[in-house]
């Protein structure tokens, strides 16, 4: 099974073929999960292979089972909304459901 690369996509019709194939509901949001669960491990992950990008991010996390909610949040684009980023409903629960956690947690992690 090839891998989905960030850059491997020469127009916006690849990229719609890769999100159908790979079953990729929202390509921003599943490489921002990717970009998170690179910072939780602390690694890169080769050419964005989705079967272990997908075994990664259900296996848990080192930072904890809230940062593992929230990757998976990023990877399924499940919000029980559209998966378009301009809808008002899916923008206000990605706020709640990734934004507002992740302060959550780096507030515990400051050093004052």
């Amino acid at each position: 099974m090839e891998g989905i690369q960030a850059t491997g996509y020469g127009s916006p019709a690849d990229m719609d073929d890769g999100q159908l194939f790979y079953g990729i509901r929202n390509m921003t949001l599943h490489s921002l999960g990717v970009a998170l669960l690179e910072l939780g491990y602390w690694k890169p992950l080769d050419s964005y292979d989705l079967l272990t990008v997908r075994r990664l991010a259900a296996s848990g996390s080192p930072l904890g089972p809230t940062y593992k909610d929230i990757i998976q949040k990023y990877l399924s684009c499940d919000f029980s909304f559209s998966n378009d980023l301009t809808k008002t409903e899916l923008q206000r629960a990605f706020y709640s459901d990734v934004v507002c956690p992740l302060e959550g947690m780096m507030k515990k992690l400051s050093i004052s």
